[in-house]
């Protein structure tokens, strides 16, 4: 135990020292010092990986995305090493380089007439260049990989890139495609305008209709573009032996922007209140049923739930925090969630899902905004019914709700595009005829 406390010492001591080196290698405007905090940092990150190989990807780690990576390292065909870097070491770059400038840059307006902002782009840019040249001498990595294009510490890495001939390439997380109609479209055009075009090399996405946008946004040229459906699906197609272990909840509900929300009326607060409040009543209810809440990450809302669980002593429910929800979604008896990926790896098992949609008013707006699964999934719009559908799906009194394969194929295909379980395939052949 001492040992392992004395380790755990050591690695966070050079964690907070490769950051502090980072800081001073801005100060003293000193690549070299940059170049080794980097170093560090991979080292850190990646330390039971072998450097010295031939195929090399620098993956600029994000959450979600870098499942897909995960999944990628299981095929049988990959020969890339994957070596994670933190992204807040770019952060904290920019945030030097633009630290005296009162800016309001963000990952949607990038685009700017006043001069310090320009010149602090071009000194970050010219930091950038310098130290991934010393970097990747060391290094040689074949490309470097994010997973959205829109990241405002990013942007210059990507002309540093195309500065030293190294190949960036964005595999764009952000790829559900809601309807032909949608906000989307108009978003990203709109984000075109303020950002002009990626200046990377190489983007993938999930399906045919997310590349469309892009395409018709002119983020991209569109032979630049290839879809490849979500790797991280192919967990899926593999596990052929789902177990029905627990109720799932998958939160939150919902992440987008505030200005649409409020288009919308939506308040996510209270629905997400009123759906764990409903799912807290069924544990009470059905004490022999095990519940899982799966967060994305520890919150207001998670303590607040936390709380509310231990004052109403309900020991049939748990929560957990970060990571994925594969295998929790495997062996789920049914799968409670809205607007979430989540629910529709379920259907690729073809699991009980349910969609509660009590207290949200349904407009036009409203269905071009969400994922459209009324075909395959329970859609509740009260809380008693949802109840109800919980205890039967549990007791096998219902179960999945569309026996036409090919419609749930291709509705898990309009939305993730990987209704084979190949999208590891497609991606890794993607990165061999690019990064070669």
């Amino acid at each position: 135990m001492f040992i392992k406390i004395l380790k755990n010492r050591f690695y966070n001591f050079l964690i907070h020292l490769s950051k502090l080196l980072l800081q001073l290698s801005c100060i003293l405007n000193n690549p070299y010092l940059c170049s080794f905090s980097w170093g560090v940092s991979l080292f850190l990150v990646n330390f039971r990986q072998n450097n010295n190989v031939n195929k090399k990807i620098l993956v600029l780690y994000k959450s979600f995305g870098s499942d897909d990576i995960e999944q990628l390292k299981k095929n049988k065909k990959n020969d890339f090493n994957f070596f994670y870097f933190p992204r807040n070491n770019l952060k904290i770059i920019f945030n030097y380089f633009f630290k005296e400038i009162n800016n309001d840059l963000n990952d949607d307006k990038y685009f700017s007439s006043d001069e310090s902002i320009e010149k602090a782009k071009k000194d970050y840019r010219n930091f950038l260049v310098k130290t991934l040249k010393i970097f990747n001498k060391k290094h040689n990595f074949n490309g470097i990989l994010s997973f959205n294009f829109r990241y405002k510490a990013e942007k210059e890495l990507h002309l540093a890139c195309k500065i030293l001939k190294i190949k960036f390439i964005v595999c764009q997380k952000e790829s559900l495609h809601y309807s032909d109609n949608s906000p989307q479209t108009e978003l990203y055009i709109k984000i075109n305008s303020l950002n002009g075009e990626f200046k990377g090399d190489y983007i993938t996405v999930y399906t045919k209709k997310f590349k469309e946008v892009l395409t018709k946004a002119s983020i991209i040229d569109s032979k630049k573009i290839f879809v490849v459906g979500m790797p991280r699906a192919d967990y899926y197609y593999e596990n052929i032996n789902p177990q029905k272990k627990h109720v799932l909840l998958l939160m939150p509900f919902w992440t987008p922007r505030k200005n649409l929300l409020q288009q919308l009326s939506f308040d996510i607060k209270k629905y997400s209140q009123n759906v764990t409040n409903v799912i807290l009543d069924f544990a009470l209810k059905n004490p022999d049923e095990h519940v899982i809440i799966k967060m994305k990450m520890v919150d207001k809302f998670d303590k607040h739930l936390e709380s509310v669980i231990e004052n109403k002593n309900i020991k049939n429910v748990f929560i957990k925090r970060g990571g994925n929800a594969n295998n929790l979604i495997k062996d789920a008896k049914v799968v409670v969630g809205f607007q979430s990926t989540g629910l529709l790896e379920a259907l690729i098992l073809r699991k009980p899902v349910i969609v509660p949609y009590a207290g949200i008013k349904i407009n036009d707006m409203f269905e071009k905004c969400i994922l459209n699964l009324n075909e395959v999934t329970y859609s509740i719009k009260d809380n008693a019914s949802m109840i109800k559908h919980l205890e039967d799906i549990c007791k096998n009194k219902i179960h999945f709700p569309l026996k036409d394969k090919s419609k749930v194929d291709s509705i898990i295909d309009h939305y993730i595009g990987n209704y084979d379980g190949k999208s590891s395939d497609r991606l890794l052949n993607v990165f061999n005829k690019t990064l070669n």
